[in-house]
Parts: C-alpha cells; structure tokens; sequence
C-alpha cells in the first residue's frame, strides 16, 4: 500500500517542510476520490444529522425576513424626499413604529416615523435614516441629503431566505446552525453516505461523513 509520504514524495517541488500550496492542491486532487453517484442514502432524524453530508437541496417553507424591516434605529421615510435642492431634509415625525407594533397609517409628503431596529417599514417608507445622523427638534427632524441614498437601512422580506427557494445546498456537511433550519421542514433529514473517500490508498468509508476540522 503506498502511503502518504511515498506519495506526496513524487509531487513537484515536494518538500516535507514547505510545501508549496499549489504542490499541497496537486495531491489533493490526485488522491481524492468521488463516490459513485449512487452512494447510499438514508434519511435520519435531525440528532443524528449533525456533520453528515446533505443528500437533497432544504427548501424554505417562509421569507426571512417575513416582511420589509429597518435594520436599525431611526426614521422612516419616502426615497423620494431625497429628491430637490438644499444641503439638508427637514421631515416632520409622524409617529412611531415598535418591534411588534407597527405604524399603520401611510405618512403624508415630508413625513417620517421614528422607528425601532426589526420594526415593519410604514406603508410608503423605503429608506431609514439612523438616528446618530439626525438633529431633532420637537415633531421635526433634519439630517444632511449627502449621508443618505433611498432605499438605504432597509431589510427586504426574503433577503436571507426566500420562501420556496433552497436555504441550504445538496452537499453540505450539516453544522448545529443548519439543523434549525432542517427543522422548519421536518424532523428528520435525507443524508447522503460518504461523497468522497480521502484517499485512493483507503478502503470506501461505510458509514456517513462526519465533519472535519478543516
């Protein structure tokens, strides 16, 4: 059986002290091996899953985000303020909008609504301002045109993930994190056996990946 050594010693510019990491790919790449196409696959529940390689694409069943929010604190208010001349906006505060309790109402021309990281954007609202960037006086505020573009400080209903659209990839050796997301669909998950085995001079691995430390 050729080992490791015997191998990597007939690679270009081999040198066991500072290989080179094109030297490092080239053996990588020689010694790997793909499984056949067929490998098993066995579905398992999600406490057995952790570190086994995903065998199909876990399609979000939801948008995350589930509707437009601000992603910091702020005021809310129309791009289209942004619009005309003048170093400044000024915007009179029309009310405000909480995580979990948002602003119904749509605010008018030259409104804004103060509102909470997470919050739902107002009917009307696309941009957030933050609040370190705005002088406020009263029910007005003013901030400078210049450190602001529309659509700015929003967070899009599915930006992170999209409803009916994969949240994780056919191939993937699954991490706790994954599993949360496993779980949105069901209790259990369809892994696949080893994918690869990590070097030709080993027999096929029969049991399924377990995650490594690279």
């Amino acid at each position: 059986m050729t080992t490791s050594k015997e191998f990597s010693a007939c690679v270009a510019q081999y040198d066991p002290n500072a290989l080179p990491v094109e030297a490092a790919q080239e053996i990588v790449c020689q010694w790997a091996m793909p499984r056949a196409s067929d490998a098993r696959i066995e579905r398992v529940g999600l406490h057995d899953a952790l570190g086994r390689v995903l065998a199909e694409d876990v399609i979000s069943p939801i948008n995350v985000p589930a509707f437009d929010n601000s992603a910091m604190d702020g005021y809310a208010f129309a791009g289209a303020s942004l619009a005309g001349s003048g170093d400044t906006v000024d915007l009179a505060v029309a009310g405000t909008a909480l995580a979990g309790r948002p602003f119904p109402a749509v605010p008018d021309a030259g409104q804004c609504v103060r509102i909470m990281t997470g919050a739902s954007m107002p009917p009307g609202c696309d941009t957030v301002v933050p609040q370190e960037l705005v002088t406020r006086d009263g029910d007005m505020i003013r901030f400078d045109r210049a450190k602001i573009r529309a659509g700015q400080n929003r967070r899009l209903s599915g930006e992170d993930l999209a409803k009916d659209k994969p949240a994780l990839l056919a191939g993937r050796i699954l991490r706790t994190s994954d599993l949360a997301v496993c779980s949105r669909r069901s209790a259990s998950a369809k892994c696949r056996c080893a994918s690869v085995s990590p070097w030709r001079s080993f027999p096929p691995a029969t049991n399924c990946v377990r995650s490594a430390k690279h």
